[in-house]
């Protein structure tokens, strides 16, 4: 019987869904090699997990830059790896680092294309949706506008939930989306995304989310409060 090549992985990101992630590839030898990690620095204190100890210990190489561009050997061949994997990376992606890879996958706390951007959870609580979504898409150039791979929703209750509590569950919906889709990917024709409906939100706009800027209402206003009394 003919053995099926492994394809190789880059996974880029960071906290707990990356290292879940990091171990769904790693629990398939036979089918996945994870050849890099590239993490998010600096990494921040909200649901981290040390990536870089636990890729380490795995002995799995990191670029401990954060760029994936100086990943060495990168552009040095046709295809540096089948999968380019993102799960929280805060970094644009050029479109010639993405041609090196034979497919690029971006993970998406939204329902895209709504919410494309920066906390969408806190703006789904914050406009009083009734539903929030995951996505996995097709990594491009352009922020979270390619190609919808995979995507659910699920039931929010912006009366009574914190942005915590959407968070952990969004980031559970997100583990389990990932691990259904995987194992068909190769069977998947991507739809691109209806652009005409699309909302986002970029770090500008987090002063208009009040007591939804982050994970609590009670440490939101705390920090509007902060930053309120420092332009007096």
């Amino acid at each position: 019987m003919k053995e099926t090549r492994r394809k190789k992985v880059v996974l880029c990101g960071k906290a707990w869904l990356a290292r879940k992630i990091l171990d769904w590839y790693m629990d398939r030898p036979t089918q996945f090699e994870v050849v890099r990690i590239v993490p998010v620095i600096p990494k921040e204190n909200w649901y981290e997990c040390d990536l870089v100890s636990y890729a380490e210990q795995l002995g799995i190489p990191v670029e401990h830059s954060g760029d994936i561009e100086k990943i060495p050997g990168l552009f040095e061949t046709e295809v540096y790896a089948d999968i380019l994997q993102l799960v929280f990376y805060k970094r644009i992606v050029r479109k010639a680092t993405i041609e090196q890879f034979g497919i690029g996958l971006n993970i998406h706390l939204s329902e895209l294309p709504k919410y494309r951007g920066a906390r969408g959870i806190n703006w789904a609580l914050k406009n009083r949706e009734r539903y929030q979504g995951v996505t996995i898409h097709k990594l491009t150039e352009k922020l979270d506008q390619g190609p919808i791979i995979a995507q659910s929703r699920f039931t929010i209750y912006p009366e009574f939930e914190e942005v915590k509590d959407v968070y952990e569950r969004a980031l559970q919906h997100a583990y389990l989306l990932f691990s259904h889709t995987l194992p068909d990917l190769h069977r998947i024709v991507p739809v691109e995304q209806d652009h005409s409906v699309a909302t986002y939100y970029s770090s500008k706009d987090f002063h208009r989310l009040d007591d939804r800027l982050t994970f609590t209402k009670e440490a939101s206003l705390r920090l509007r409060s902060v930053d309120s009394d420092a332009g007096s």
